[in-house]
């Protein structure tokens, strides 16, 4: 038994010994390419430096298992269980890239795909390289990326970028570019950002399918040249502009804009005040993809009555026909009940919507009428707040609030709504079995009635306001 263990640890011995050579051997080759690579000026003399530290980093790892197979094979232990191993850092995209987050939307969610990791150094150096023109400061090459992150980056058919505001100085034209198909793209409230995006666009970039940018103060003289460059995507879904301040002459170019757009499913254009005259125009760009739009925002931008009668004549499908409509928001847009008749056909036409916002737009109870007469059963959120709809106005939405089995938030804040409407609301209420939240402050009722609807309706409803 002695001669056989004797016989085993000189095989071992002999092996190790050798790959203590190669290891030798690999340093001191790592180090005179290093030592060159030191004292070179350029760019890629840096990225070939942290290539190097990261070759050395993978080739002491493996000499760290060597040793633990050696000690296997000689004593039949593994290293002291007492030293923690040391873990390796899992790269972070915020650390990554001046992107907060870079997916494709085809990923599935199976967790044993998201355990699989790959070193960022055995990636192929074409895809290093692209890594390093976002940020090679933010780069470790020791870092760990995860299998699916790889796959984004060398098979970036829909990708989704997110612009953070401290990162918005970083972005180039260039590196917008290197994105070629399926991007969606996010910025909000990032100054500076605008100007790479627009040379990209006018450079001929059309890789967008959705973008948005929300409160960054383009105004009518960044909208004009968006607009212009815009036109060239023809794929895009999804157009988010709300909170930037545009008037009529913005609207003006968005309009023409959006005929370029057959393929429109969400549009937002919330908080710009471009009015009657802006809804105009972009009523008539929007006869292009009538027939797909599936979300539109438009609160606070005060067209008026005449602006919802161009709304509904535009976007109202053929007869025979329903729209594809799911969420319209309409808030402060100083309908009032006239503006929700005028809406009428629109309305109709699209009987499966989901969710609708009207508040504060001065409806009375004929306007309550006629949302009750017009809207199908598949609301999911309702709001109607600061209107003046009164006992009689929830009254008329009784019969729209029993059909709809599916409502989930319901916004009814200060519509004059006092006990006696309150009274009859309340059945319809407790028989809402998906209601999560209710809102019915600043409405007539007196505490007596208020303490009667809390100890009714908190049981039954998680977010209850009164």
């Amino acid at each position: 038994g002695w001669s056989r263990l004797h016989s085993m640890d000189r095989a071992a011995g002999t092996s190790f010994l050798q790959s203590l050579e190669e290891f030798q051997q690999d340093l001191s080759c790592l180090k005179d390419t290093y030592n060159k690579a030191l004292h070179g000026e350029q760019q890629q003399d840096k990225m070939e430096l942290m290539y190097i530290v990261s070759k050395v980093n993978l080739r002491c790892e493996s000499m760290k298992r060597v040793c633990h197979s050696m000690q296997m094979e000689l004593f039949g232990v593994s290293r002291d269980s007492s030293t923690p191993s040391k873990r390796r850092a899992e790269v972070s995209l915020e650390d990554l890239l001046p992107y907060q987050t870079i997916r494709r939307k085809l990923f599935n969610r199976d967790s044993s795909v998201s355990r699989r990791r790959t070193w960022l150094i055995d990636l192929p150096d074409s895809l290093i390289n692209h890594i390093y023109s976002f940020a090679s400061h933010m780069v470790i090459p020791h870092m760990v990326v995860c299998k699916k992150f790889r796959e984004s980056l060398s098979k970036p058919e829909a990708v989704s970028i997110e612009i953070k505001h401290s990162h918005a100085q970083q972005v180039t034209c260039k590196s917008l570019e290197k994105f070629q198909s399926g991007v969606s793209l996010k910025a909000i409230s990032c100054d500076g950002f605008f100007r790479p995006l627009a040379d990209a666009l006018n450079t001929g970039w059309t890789a967008l399918v959705r973008l948005d940018l929300v409160d960054n103060h383009l105004e009518n003289k960044g909208i004009i040249e968006l607009a212009r460059s815009l036109s060239n995507c023809r794929g895009l879904t999804s157009l988010c502009l709300n909170g930037n301040n545009f008037t009529e002459e913005g609207a003006i170019h968005i309009g023409r804009c959006l005929q370029s757009f057959s393929g429109l499913k969400t549009l937002n254009l919330n908080q710009n005040p471009f009015g009657r005259v802006g809804m105009e125009h972009i009523c008539e760009g929007l006869t292009s993809s009538a027939t797909c739009l599936r979300e539109l925002c438009l609160g606070q931008t005060c067209f008026g009555e005449e602006g919802a009668q161009n709304l509904s004549r535009k976007l109202t499908p053929a007869e025979g026909q329903q729209g594809k409509l799911r969420s319209l928001d309409l808030c402060s847009c100083n309908l009032k009940s006239a503006g929700v008749s005028a809406l009428r056909p629109l309305l109709l036409a699209n009987p499966n919507l989901e969710s609708i916002a009207l508040s504060r737009n001065d409806i009375c109870e004929k306007g309550a009428s006629i949302l009750a007469e017009c809207v199908g059963s598949q609301l999911v959120d309702l709001s109607l707040s600061f209107n003046e709809i009164g006992d009689e106005g929830i009254r008329s939405l009784i019969p729209l609030l029993e059909r709809s089995r599916r409502m989930m938030h319901l916004l009814l804040i200060g519509i004059a709504l006092g006990s006696d409407g309150g009274t009859e609301l309340l059945p319809v209420l407790l028989e809402m079995r998906t209601l999560r939240s209710l809102c019915l402050s600043l409405n007539l009722f007196g505490p007596k009635f208020k303490s009667h609807l809390a100890g009714s309706l908190r049981h039954h409803i998680r977010n209850l306001h009164l």
